[in-house]
């Protein structure tokens, strides 16, 4: 923690200690609320979470890609 009481986060300005899915646009959370830890693999570190994400969420990445597809196939790079 900082000397102001607020939580310090060890990676640099602009990565997020919470790693959230983005699915249909939108950063959520897995579908159980629940998260796994995630390590600097140079120092075994915990330095943030993950979504523990289950099958539901697959579902709903696959279901937001299937309904953006038709579109998106027709876009020239």
């Amino acid at each position: 923690q900082t000397s102001n009481g607020a939580a310090q986060n060890p990676l640099p300005e602009g990565i997020p200690s919470q790693i959230l899915n983005y699915i249909n646009g939108k950063l959520i959370p897995a579908a159980h609320q629940r998260t796994i830890p995630n390590f600097n693999p140079a120092s075994g570190k915990q330095y943030g979470v993950l979504p523990e994400s289950t099958a539901e969420d697959v579902q709903l990445a696959v279901d937001a890609a299937s309904q953006a597809y038709p579109g998106w196939s027709e876009k020239t790079p």
